[in-house]
């Protein structure tokens, strides 16, 4: 072998010996080699550990190495060889700067590949939890494109560095066109923080029912700008996210249960026997109901057109429809007591006493 060697050193090309080149042919051939073993022996350790376990994130880390591409061991197998060679400056520089761009690639890749695999698991478990979060996805998309935007700055940041561009310069000059993009898009980029706001804090999901000032729909679908309510009266309404977020919003898919105040007025006139009758009854009429909690009813005052009573009593429901069905029922049968008992109602009149002189 040592003659081999000295057989190489006759030879000089470029100001490097036969010997040199050797090393360096070598270098390059163990490093492809070395890195494609150990490509291989991770990927079987990694599939072993995806068999026992019942995690995803096994299979991305196997998607990562699986996926590194050749000319990534190509470049760096030239560039460790390359520290066996006396080159030109530039030569060497520009396969330093390949090597450095093709393993930013590599890494930007993978943290890719490790967010789109977090945000679609999330995305999943929301859909698992409750189907009216499923349509967050618009959400979690941007989302998705803004981590990716800001992996890929830092990424062309660090090799334009490496360029030996200034990159602070470049980051303030970026700064102010970012200043003035951002106010020419003012009112769109707070629709779009809103949407995040609203995403974050849930004030209320697709599918809840609720009152923005006097407008009331139930909620089909939150973009990213704006979102969308069908109103009771079937129009689709849309409100911008940031109005959503800056005024007071009612929820009420929020309500355990809906309380009702109801007042009565019977005649004057009426016996007080029956006036001490109606709180009991009305009680009884309303725990007949089996969705219904009583909370109190009491003769509360003495009215221009007749004797006040004030019935209080929640209906345990959040369906809109139960609740008025189940207020019907209570309204009829106090009607039907009422007339069984021959208490009349009042209502407005007004007596005039005409004097002779």
């Amino acid at each position: 072998m040592e003659e081999f060697l000295q057989f190489l050193d006759q030879y000089n090309y470029f100001g490097n010996s036969g010997r040199e080149y050797f090393y360096a042919l070598i270098a390059f051939v163990a490093t492809i080699v070395i890195l494609k073993l150990f490509q291989l022996i991770i990927l079987v350790k990694v599939r072993k550990w995806a068999e026992s376990t019942k995690t995803k994130f096994d299979d991305v880390l196997l998607d990562v190495i699986s996926s590194v591409k050749t000319y990534f061991y190509f470049i760096s197998a030239l560039y460790l060889s390359f520290l066996f060679l006396v080159v030109p400056v530039w030569l060497n520089r520009a396969v330093a700067i390949l090597f450095l761009i093709s393993a930013t690639l590599e890494v930007v890749r993978a943290i890719d590949g490790v967010i789109d695999h977090l945000l679609e698991r999330y995305q999943k478990q929301l859909e698992e939890s409750g189907g009216k979060r499923a349509t967050s996805k618009p959400i979690i998309n941007a989302t998705r494109v803004a981590l990716k935007i800001i992996v890929w700055f830092l990424a062309v940041t660090i090799i334009l560095s490496n360029l030996g561009v200034n990159v602070t310069s470049l980051i303030a000059s970026l700064g102010v066109g970012g200043i003035a993009i951002a106010l020419a898009l003012k009112n769109i980029l707070s629709d779009i923080f809103s949407s995040f706001t609203i995403y974050i804090d849930k004030p209320f999901e697709v599918g809840d029912t609720i009152v923005v000032g006097t407008d009331k729909g139930k909620v089909e679908k939150i973009g990213l700008k704006s979102t969308r309510l069908r109103t009771p009266l079937g129009e689709q309404l849309i409100i911008s996210n940031q109005e959503l977020t800056t005024t007071r919003v009612q929820n009420f898919e929020q309500m355990k249960e809906r309380r009702v105040l109801l007042q009565l007025q019977v005649e004057y006139g009426t016996p007080h026997t029956k006036l001490k009758k109606i709180p009991g009854m009305l009680k009884n009429l309303v725990k007949e109901e089996g969705l219904v909690r009583f909370d109190r009813c009491s003769f509360a005052d003495f009215m221009d057109s007749g004797l006040m009573f004030e019935l209080s009593y929640y209906v345990q429901t959040t369906d809109y429809k139960k609740y008025m069905s189940v207020r019907q029922k209570i309204n009829i049968a106090i009607y039907r007591a009422f007339e069984r008992e021959e208490i009349v109602f009042a209502f407005p009149t007004q007596t005039v006493f005409v004097r002779k002189d």
